[in-house]
């Protein structure tokens, strides 16, 4: 019988590759949610995004986050949710490789030393899952 990290791992296998999320951050106490897409880069998410985007200002005054995705199997919709924190990535090489390997890069900036370019490294903490057609959800830490 599979257990509660099998299923934990089933679910963030199940995040696609470029996978829309939509993103949560504070805004002095105000919630700003909007969305992105999440990119896995081997076994990590990131976001690539803008340096001088509204949610950069706000991670640096809090870099608490969560981010949901749609579950879909014919059958009806579910959810995840995960908690955790956006770190603003600085290595310039991780920055670069993730850039390059990420399809839709050269449509928002030139090169990965582009200034207008920043990356987000997102340290997942908590997760929520609600299977399609499920009345209740299940949480585990990561």
């Amino acid at each position: 019988m599979p257990g509660e990290q099998d299923e934990v791992n089933e679910v963030l296998g199940s995040i696609k590759d470029l996978q829309l999320v939509y993103m949560a951050t504070i805004d002095g106490k105000i919630p700003r949610v909007r969305p992105l897409t999440m990119v896995r880069f081997g076994s990590e998410h990131y976001i690539l995004t803008g340096a001088n985007d509204a949610k950069m200002r706000q991670l640096s005054e809090n870099d608490n986050v969560e981010v949901c995705m749609d579950v879909e199997d014919g059958k009806g919709t579910g959810y995840i949710r995960i908690e955790g924190k956006m770190e603003i990535v600085k290595d310039r090489k991780l920055k670069g490789d993730v850039a390059m390997s990420t399809s839709y890069f050269s449509e928002y900036w030139s090169t990965p030393e582009d200034p207008a370019y920043a990356l987000l490294h997102f340290k997942m903490k908590n997760l929520e899952f609600l299977g399609p057609g499920e009345i209740y959800s299940r949480k585990s830490k990561l």
